[in-house]
């Protein structure tokens, strides 16, 4: 009777701490193109398993990474501005983000 009222006891101590459901994992896009045509930017990136959306950020003349939109596709536009344009992409699935991918091609549009 007492090692069964100790094993629930233990159970209930370690119940709290111990391993529940995993949470889920996503991997980042394995590339990431940006191309301007005239006063936009198009950003392009290949699908990942199980995300439910993406999140666009950009660098403008090496600042620091700002939020430029979420988008359930794999494409984003955004408009240019002056500056060496870099961006970054990262797949969402619930709360959990992935890392950010560069995107290749980074833009200095013309003044």
């Amino acid at each position: 009777m007492v090692m069964a009222g100790l094993a629930i006891l233990v159970a209930a101590l370690l119940a709290p701490i111990g391993v529940g459901p995993a949470s889920p994992q996503v991997g980042a896009p394995l590339s990431c193109t940006q191309v301007t045509n005239g006063n936009t930017i198009t950003v392009t990136w290949p699908s990942v398993a199980q995300a439910e959306k993406y999140v666009v950020y950009r660098t403008v003349d090496n600042s620091r990474q700002s939020w430029r939109g979420a988008t359930p596709g794999t494409t984003f536009t955004d408009t240019t501005r002056r500056g060496t344009i870099v961006y970054y992409v990262a797949a969402k699935v619930g709360n959990v983000k992935s890392a950010r991918t560069q995107c290749q091609g980074a833009q200095n549009p013309p003044a």
